[in-house]
């Protein structure tokens, strides 16, 4: 057992570069298990996913058209852009209830978490907006409204970018106010978004704002500049007004940089641990500390992947999904193969293929154990992966980590709950407690001497090597 020199610190993965073409199949693959397009019955969900706003916003006009006796098509087609374009934020934010574990997955399989995680998060969204925003082009495109021109649809990209990036601004907002306790669910800016809404130009018309009112409906509220670009794109056939909307843009970047970069920096409390580097064998290390507490640990070794527990708090994602997702983030050549030997190592059977959130902890813990077994890593650190697992299982892994560690894989396992070893399995272990080892040994007599030490006196030890 020889110590590490390398400085580098695990939890930041050796995975595969951001590469366009990782980041356009990673979209729509999370289209394609947003909505099942596997299946006919999916696929007919994604097209009424695509063409809801447009019965919406035909059921809302006939109550403005009967009871106010307000029409023309314009009314309508006020409706269904407002309809869209908020869907597609409310979508988003409700979405954003998968992006913790969602960037907790990609950091084990890229150095970008966050951006491929919000690209999971908002890709569904923003395809079916988009193929909605298309339908309705070509329905203006036919009825050709006064003083329109194809001329001015460039625009729209704009719009839909100034608009995309707020939208990446609100899943991360989210994710922070969860993250800080100021709030448990994501309706309550769903519910801000919708009044936004209900205040823009949706229900009504800008000439229908009285002169006192236009300051608070229009003026101060964002969304009308949106709308206003939007309609002016797609209805009016002119420019958008570039007083607001570039402004909005610019200052948009701005905040989702600082977002991002804040998630990215690492937490006041931490520890740094150095770990030994055993060859052919697996190590165990024995944390007193638990994981879910304030404290980081870092572990010094160098090209080493990170895997962490999985988490029950995934909204319409099947384990096999998640998976593929994983493999796509690592640019697999053998995306396909991937799910179906997760799902053999893993032992979940039917479980697999059942939404993630369904599932009990053990039943996470011999999935996300396959994951990272299934890996191409050639250094593995399981940071707490099997704590959660049942004890037959765990034995079986114990059995195959030591099969992969005898073919040249490091294998690092690491336990918060003092996680036995079968006799059969042999390698070495370490204790851990405020960053510094305080036992070390051998499987068997070595590591159970000391488990009753701990169940004895109820604590780790204090003494020890430093």
């Amino acid at each position: 057992m020889t110590s590490a020199n390398q400085s580098m610190v695990a939890g930041q993965t050796q995975g595969a570069p951001l590469k366009l073409g990782v980041m356009m199949r990673l979209a729509i693959a999370a289209l394609c298990a947003r909505y099942r397009t596997e299946k006919p019955a999916g696929r007919l969900f994604l097209i009424g996913a695509v063409l809801d706003p447009f019965v919406y916003a035909g059921v809302i006009y006939f109550v403005i058209a009967g009871v106010f006796e307000r029409t023309g098509f314009d009314r309508y087609f006020f409706l269904l852009i407002g309809l869209i374009s908020f869907r597609w934020t409310v979508t988003c934010i409700l979405d954003s209830a998968n992006f913790t574990e969602l960037r907790a997955r990609m950091r084990e399989a890229s150095r970008h978490p966050t951006i491929l995680a919000l690209l999971i998060v908002v890709a569904a969204p923003t395809a079916v907006m988009l193929m909605s925003v298309a339908v309705t082009l070509a329905l203006t495109s036919f009825l050709q409204p006064s003083g329109w021109s194809a001329r001015a649809i460039p625009w729209l990209i704009l719009v839909i970018a100034v608009h995309g990036v707020w939208n990446l601004i609100a899943v991360l907002a989210v994710h922070r106010l969860k993250a800080h306790r100021s709030f448990t669910s994501e309706r309550v800016v769903m519910v801000v978004a919708g009044l936004m809404w209900l205040l823009s130009p949706t229900l009504y018309r800008f000439g229908d704002i009285p002169d006192a009112a236009s300051l608070i409906f229009t003026t101060l509220n964002p969304v009308s500049h949106v709308l206003a670009g939007y309609y002016n794109a797609l209805w009016y056939g002119t420019p958008v007004s570039a007083d607001v909307l570039p402004l909005a843009g610019v200052l948009g970047l701005f905040l989702l940089i600082v977002l991002r970069r804040r998630l990215d920096l690492p937490r006041a409390e931490s520890r740094t641990v150095k770990l030994p580097l055993v060859v052919g064998q697996p190590l165990l290390v024995v944390m007193e500390t638990d994981p879910d507490r304030r404290v980081a640990t870092s572990f010094e070794l160098g090209d080493v992947t990170r895997f962490r527990r999985w988490y029950g708090r995934l909204r319409g994602l099947t384990a096999r999904d998640l998976i593929r997702l994983i493999a796509i983030a690592r640019d697999e050549p053998d995306i396909q193969d991937v799910p179906e030997r997760s799902r053999a190592t893993s032992g979940a059977n039917r479980l697999f293929d059942e939404q993630i959130a369904l599932c009990p902890d053990r039943t996470l813990a011999q999935i996300a154990f396959a994951a990272a077994l299934e890996s191409r890593d050639r250094a593995l650190l399981f940071d707490g992966v099997l704590d959660a697992a049942d004890r037959v299982f765990a034995n079986r892994a114990w059995a195959r980590l030591a099969r992969a560690a005898q073919d040249g894989r490091r294998i690092i396992v690491v336990t918060y709950n003092l996680l036995p070893v079968p006799e059969a399995v042999d390698g070495t272990f370490i204790a851990i407690k405020d960053g510094r080892c305080v036992r070390s040994g051998r499987f068997g007599a070595d590591l159970s001497v000391f488990y009753d030490e701990v169940l004895r006196t109820g604590a780790f030890p204090s003494d020890g090597p430093d």
